[in-house]
C-alpha cells in the first residue's frame, strides 16, 4: 500500500474513531456521569495496541532479517523460518500502527481538551 493511500486510511479512520468517541462520550454523559468509561476503555485500546506493535517489531527496530542475521551454529532451514517469520510479524506491526495512530491521536485530542478546555474556548468565540 502506497503512503498516500495508508494517509487518507489514518485520517478517515481519525474520523471515524473520533466520530464514535464523542458519540460515546454522549451517551456516557447522559446515561453514566458518575464513572468516566469512555477514557479509561480508550486508553486501554492504545496502550494495547501499543503493547502489540512493540512486541510483533521487537522494539522500534527496521531491521529487515535475512537467515544470515541469525547464529551460524542454527540450521539454514530453521533461521529462514525466523527470518519469515520476524518479516511478516513487522508487517502485522505496520497494520496495528494503523490503528493505533488514529486511536492516539483521539487520545491526545480529548486530553488536550481535558486540560485545557480548547473545545469550550472555541465554543464561546461562535457563540
Amino acid at each position: 500500500m502506497s503512503s498516500g493511500k495508508k494517509l487518507f486510511l489514518i485520517i478517515g479512520l481519525f474520523v471515524l474513531f473520533e466520530g464514535l468517541y464523542q458519540w460515546a462520550l454522549y451517551l456516557e454523559r447522559t446515561y453514566f456521569p458518575w464513572f468516566p468509561v469512555c477514557i479509561v476503555v480508550l486508553f486501554a485500546i492504545v496502550g494495547v495496541l501499543l503493547i502489540t506493535f512493540m512486541i510483533l517489531n521487537r522494539g522500534f527496530e527496521r531491521t529487515v532479517y535475512t537467515p544470515e542475521y541469525f547464529d551460524a551454529s542454527v540450521p539454514y532451514e530453521k533461521r529462514k523460518e525466523l527470518a519469515d517469520k520476524y518479516n511478516k510479524n513487522r508487517e502485522r506491526a505496520k497494520i496495528v500502527m494503523i490503528f493505533f495512530i488514529p486511536l492516539a491521536a483521539v487520545l491526545l485530542i480529548d486530553f488536550i481538551d481535558l486540560y485545557f478546555n480548547v473545545f469550550e474556548s472555541i465554543g464561546v468565540l461562535f457563540s
